[in-house]
């Protein structure tokens, strides 16, 4: 929370902005001063709250919580006296869990792709869980993707022939969420209620009966309207 979420600092700068505030001393400004700081201090203890439902006790210690991948996967077991925690983990996890330093000791640590580095995203919402597969991809029409590299460009002249020498960069996908309507609305050129009349998804395939029977291709318009709703964060 403190970390990647700067949680307590946001409330402490929220309280310094209303401070600062140069108001007349009425009861309805300060009430509002009063609603901004809340709002702060609510983010917080919602933030909190969903970290805490979204982790697992740790062993021998219930009130510390374990950020982990898979809780609703059936390889994730924690023992009846909550001693141990037993699930898979990908090759990354396990070779930095069993990391060892220079003496030959244990010395875990978290992998870079560990929910708690900064992965962690809040549980989905209603209209967003449940969209198919062929559903979410009908709504990222409406994201912003942008590619972020970076390149060591001294390398470069040195690189001809020697692949150790060409220059590394480091790739993330960034997924913008724009926050006005006019603005996704110039992404997807439709309101949410004419979503039925323009929108269409086709699958090719000689196999019409894979459409028909994975749950992962069905499209429900009812679906992409609720979850277009809550993409654009505006009540139409």
């Amino acid at each position: 929370m403190q970390t990647y979420f700067k949680a307590d600092e946001r409330v402490h700068l929220a309280q310094l902005a209303v401070d600062e505030v140069q108001v007349p001393a009425d009861a309805r400004q300060e009430g509002l001063k009063a609603i901004f700081h809340d709002r702060a201090r609510a983010y917080r203890e919602n933030m909190r709250k969903l970290l805490r439902s979204d982790g697992v006790p740790a062993p021998h210690d219930q009130s510390q919580r374990w950020m982990l991948y898979g809780l609703r996967n059936s390889s994730l077991v924690i023992a009846q006296d909550g001693a141990s925690i037993s699930c898979r983990l990908c090759t990354k996890c396990c070779d930095a869990l069993s990391a060892r330093n220079a003496s030959g000791q244990p010395s875990p640590c978290l992998s870079s792709d560990a929910r708690a580095r900064g992965l962690w995203i809040a549980p989905e919402p209603r209209a967003i869980e449940v969209l198919s597969w062929a559903e979410r991809n009908v709504l990222r029409l409406g994201r912003t993707y942008q590619c972020i590299k970076r390149v060591y460009q001294s390398a470069a002249p040195w690189a001809s022939g020697n692949v150790a020498a060409t220059p590394q960069y480091t790739t993330r996908n960034v997924v913008s969420f724009p926050q006005d309507a006019d603005t996704a609305i110039a992404k997807l050129c439709l309101l949410p209620e004419d979503l039925a009349k323009v929108l269409f998804v086709q699958f090719v395939g000689s196999n019409k009966q894979v459409v028909l029977n994975d749950p992962a291709l069905q499209v429900d318009v009812e679906h992409l309207r609720a979850g277009f709703i809550w993409f654009l964060g505006h009540n139409w």
